[in-house]
């Protein structure tokens, strides 16, 4: 029976050895406790028998000095495994309390960054209304004159939000390919 013993001894995991040794101690004390035999005699009244006594001292110390430095191995592992678990649980915690407050703030910088491109495009918009305002009370050769040296978008939005008389009057007096540009670009967006 040594010999198993020896083997499970023997095994790669720390955790499998111990757990076959305990395991072969409880069947072999619950056979002999649970045994026919021992239902018989309990029956009868009688004590079973003593387990016999180990031929071999020394081994059986060796074996239990061996058990015993498993055990221990194997409970200080469990212990800084535990350890470590809590650790992590801790910075598990830290982090969902770390993202909660990032999506905070970036729902905060969204917002703050929609409200300021409603503040450009209500600033833009305004002067743009201002610049269409002044180029329509200008004379059309003046008109061209100022639009023939702005952004391309920016004639094409002025001359879309003029009167189509008014409009047609700077177009005619703007440069011919300048004037084919805006002409398309109003033409799609009406």
């Amino acid at each position: 029976m040594f010999h198993v013993f020896r083997k499970i001894l023997d095994s790669r995991h720390p955790r499998r050895r111990f757990g076959f040794l305990f395991g072969g101690a409880i069947v072999f004390a619950g056979m002999t406790i649970f045994s026919p035999a021992t239902q018989t005699l309990a029956a009868r009244g009688e004590e079973p028998p003593a387990l016999p006594a180990c031929a071999d001292q020394r081994q059986t110390a060796e074996l239990y000095r061996q058990l015993r430095e498993r055990y221990v191995d194997l409970r200080k592992e469990t212990l800084a495994l535990e350890r470590e678990r809590d650790t992590l649980s801790k910075h598990r915690d830290k982090l969902v309390d770390d993202i909660e407050t990032f999506e905070k703030l970036r729902g905060k910088v969204d917002e703050r960054l929609s409200e300021w491109e409603q503040r450009q495009d209500t600033a833009r918009l305004e002067k743009l209304d201002r610049l269409v305002a002044i180029v329509g009370q200008m004379s059309a050769p003046k008109a061209a004159e100022l639009l023939s040296g702005a952004d391309a978008d920016l004639t094409v939005e002025v001359i879309f939000k003029l009167s189509e008389q008014h409009a047609g009057q700077i177009i005619a007096r703007l440069p011919a390919d300048r004037a084919a540009k805006v002409t398309a670009a109003v033409s799609k967006r009406r």
